[in-house]
């Protein structure tokens, strides 16, 4: 599903160049829920970015779906993202000026998804969040745990192979993540899809198939966390 051969990224700083990743090789396959963890500034939002073609290495090829991103120009990476990846952001990045129903319709929109075979996956989803009876609401309505929920719905809309989440329970309080986090993790288990979490949980990790931790550009494997509950890969 996913893997990064040799992947080195830096930046400028000052007068000086700050490496965040050195030559960092990974796969992950197709339906694997990883955990990548870390102290701050160690590279972990920079390695989403390199895996959702936000971004692009120095050097290193990255493969997502037997596709070549770095091969790629940023519009055919936007395309590719738009169809392939879905993201669940710590501070839920719904658009306020849109209803949780358009928040939604949205992705489905930008890939040309059918209106009226968009409004029922809309329906679907909001349903298996528990949040139909909110769709015309507007995100300031909700609390943040109805936000992130819909954030969740809204990352899978498009039925993407890849999902990323950045830190999705940090700014929650402890039950509300347990929530959330239980939520993302079932529904991407039913959709067979690939998750990759970045995360500081405890049980997040737990939850995962693997845990990697980044540390001083490298991509290191964590021992399993006691009591894990994720899944096999499929």
């Amino acid at each position: 599903m996913l893997e990064l051969r040799h992947v080195s990224k830096s930046y400028r700083e000052a007068h000086t160049r700050r490496a965040v990743l050195t030559d960092v090789d990974l796969s992950v396959g197709d339906g694997e829920f990883v955990a990548v963890t870390g102290r701050s500034g160690t590279g972990k939002s920079t390695l989403l970015n390199l895996i959702s073609g936000i971004d692009v290495p120095d050097s290193g090829t990255i493969w997502l779906d037997g596709v070549d991103l770095t091969a790629l120009g940023e519009r055919e990476r936007t395309l590719k993202r738009r169809h392939a990846v879905g993201f669940v952001f710590q501070f839920f990045n719904l658009i306020p000026t849109l209803s949780v129903a358009e928040n939604l319709l949205l992705p489905l929109e930008l890939i040309g998804c059918p209106a009226d075979a968009a409004r029922a996956r809309v329906t679907e989803l909001l349903e298996r969040v528990e949040l139909a009876s909110r769709a015309e609401s507007f995100p300031d309505r909700l609390s943040g745990g109805e936000q992130q929920r819909v954030a969740v719905a809204r990352a899978l809309v498009h039925e993407p192979r890849l999902v990323l989440a950045d830190e999705p329970t940090g700014n929650l309080d402890a039950e509300t993540g347990r929530i959330v986090l239980g939520l993302l993790s079932d529904m991407i288990r039913d959709a067979a899809k690939t998750l990759i979490v970045v995360t500081h949980s405890e049980e997040a990790a737990a939850r995962a198939d693997r845990v990697l931790r980044l540390e001083g550009g490298a991509v290191r494997e964590a021992p399993p966390a006691s009591g894990s509950i994720g899944r096999a890969p499929r």
